[in-house]
Order: C-alpha cells, then sequence, then structure tokens
C-alpha cells in the first residue's frame, strides 16, 4: 500500500509498450463492487479467493505489465506463481513516502478505514514486517531514490534482465 505500484507499472508498460493490469481495478470491474465493498460482503478470506482467481486469469494473459494489491503476495501461493509466470519487482519506497501517500485516503483502504493519522505509521510498520517474507521473495528490488527518473530507470532495467 502506497508503494507506487500502480504509477510505476503504468510508466514501465508505456516505456515496454506492454498492456497494462492494475488487479485491484481489474477485480473491481469483473466484480461490479469496490475494494470495500468486497472486503464488507466477503470478508478478507472471501476478497482474497477473488484476488487469486483473478491474478491467476491476468498470469495467463500474453507479456503485460500487473501491479498487485499490497496483500495479493501474501496468501496462497500467489508470490510463486508471479515468479513463475513472470518478473517479480518489489517497489519498496521510504517509511516518509508511503505514510505521506496513505494519508491523503485512509478511509478509502479497509484495512486503514478504522485508523488515525497518528496510528498510520505504526500500522504500515507493522503490516511491512508480517509482508516482508513474502515481498523478499520479488526477483528484483531496485534501491529507492529520490529522483523519479533514476528509480524509472531501475525499474525499466529490472524488468527487462534475461538472465533470472
Amino acid at each position: 500500500m502506497g508503494s507506487g505500484k500502480s504509477y510505476w507499472g503504468r510508466r514501465l508498460s508505456e516505456a515496454l509498450q506492454l498492456p497494462y493490469y492494475d488487479l485491484d481495478a481489474h477485480i473491481v470491474a469483473v466484480a461490479g463492487k469496490s475494494i470495500p465493498e468486497l472486503f464488507a460482503e466477503h470478508g478478507e478470506t472471501g476478497f482474497r479467493t477473488l484476488e487469486r482467481q483473478q491474478l491467476l486469469e491476468l498470469l495467463e494473459q500474453p507479456p503485460s505489465i500487473v501491479s498487485t494489491g499490497g496483500g495479493t503476495p501474501c496468501f496462497f501461493d500467489n508470490m510463486a506463481q508471479m515468479n513463475n509466470h513472470g518478473r517479480t519487482i518489489y517497489v519498496h519506497p521510504p517509511m516518509d513516502v508511503m505514510v505521506e501517500r496513505l494519508a491523503r485516503d485512509m478511509k478509502k483502504r479497509p484495512l486503514l478505514a478504522e485508523l488515525t493519522t497518528e496510528e498510520l505509521p505504526a500500522f504500515i510498520e507493522n503490516l511491512l514486517q508480517k509482508r516482508a517474507p513474502f515481498y523478499e521473495q520479488a526477483q528484483f528490488t531496485p534501491e529507492w531514490s529520490g529522483e523519479e527518473e533514476v528509480y524509472a530507470e531501475r525499474l525499466l532495467l529490472a524488468a527487462t534482465l534475461n538472465n533470472l
């Protein structure tokens, strides 16, 4: 959450001239309901099952760029599936960048909706600690730089390396 996966996914898609899919947007389109509605109706388990089904469908598409939700790699064998079907990149900005981004729209995110802005940094830190074992299975983790174009070059390099 708040790492910029969708933003960087679109940038990679344009640079590589490949189709782009945002998994959350894809789920919303297929289900006809928002992510918060799906969480409310089916709970996290039901949402994660739907998410996995849609992820597997996207992985069977011709080469494309797919941005997943922050929890996607942490359920079922999603990370292994992603690693087996293409290149995986862990977009990992500094904590202060994520806090700033997430503070703007906390109510739109089911896992953050009940938090105060003061609780946000500790929540993110705790969530990252839990999810790190999954995220660290990504094939590439480009070093974050404060300069957007430098980071874009690092992502592009990671996405195009042939010697996995």
